[in-house]
This record gives C-alpha cells, structure tokens and sequence, in this order.
C-alpha cells in the first residue's frame, strides 16, 4: 500500500511540477556534442519499487481488476514524468536504470559516452547512446543545450 500510494503521489507531484521543453529530433542539428548537457525534464523522478505496485495502480486506471499484491525478487526502478497534461511512468532497468538518476542535474553527453565506452566498448557504447538518446527523446524525458 505504500509504494501504491507514493506512486500516486508522485504521479500528483510531476503534474504541478514545472514545465520544460524537451529536446526533439530537430534541435540535434548543431549541438556540439562535447559541450551538450543532458538533464531530466523537471517533472521526472527515478523511483524504486520492491513491489508490483505500478501494476496495481495501471490496472487499477483502466478500470481493471488489480493483480495480487507481490513483492519483487529484486527492487526494480521506474520512471514517471509528464508529458505535456499527461503523467506518465515505465520500468527502466539496466543501463538505463544506471544513467537516468545521473541526469538529474545536467550531465554531459560526450560523458555518458565516455562511461558507456569504458563499460561496454567503443562500438557497444555509440550504439547504446544513440538509442538511449532517441528513447528520451521520443518520451520527451530530456532537456539538452550547451554547458560551460
């Protein structure tokens, strides 16, 4: 019942949060990427769950009767954010899971490459950033320009 109700919490909290214009296909177009900061949109939180609560609360807003209450094997972390009047929230998991909590101040791009590279590999890592990037974007999770 916690994580529901601080799920629906949250959900409120990024509905009032301030508004943000995300970055979009077209503002790609000459960015230099060694000085492009990438940070989340304001209403976006990273939020952990040891529990189903995410499933309870989607079918529960479908009108749907909830599946039972289960606790995770291991805690799994999600995102929720507002795009435009609609609060939205998906699991993330993985890279991503690691990435997105950095993004919550600005982060730079040519950064996050660099860290992936060491990780993964130069070539895992270019492919990665571009369709973590294009991810964010279609959500609308990001907000990049140029840092000092």
């Amino acid at each position: 019942m916690a994580e529901l109700a601080g799920l629906e919490w949250q959900l409120s909290d990024c509905f009032v949060a301030a508004d943000d214009v995300p970055l979009s296909p077209a503002d790609l177009a000459g960015l230099d990427w060694d000085r492009t900061g990438l940070r989340l949109v304001a209403s976006a939180r990273v939020l952990p769950f040891a529990s189903n609560a995410p499933a309870i609360w989607s079918a529960l807003a479908r009108g749907e009767d909830p599946p039972c209450a289960e606790f995770a094997v291991q805690p799994v972390a999600f995102i929720v954010w507002r795009v435009d009047f609609i609060c939205c929230f998906r699991e993330i998991s993985g890279v991503e899971a690691q990435l997105l909590p950095l993004l919550a101040r600005p982060h730079l791009f040519g950064d996050l490459c660099a860290d992936l590279a060491r990780e993964h590999g130069e070539e895992a890592a270019i492919r990665m950033a571009g369709d973590l990037l294009a991810r964010w974007m279609a959500d609308g999770l990001v907000v990049g320009g140029p840092q000092d």
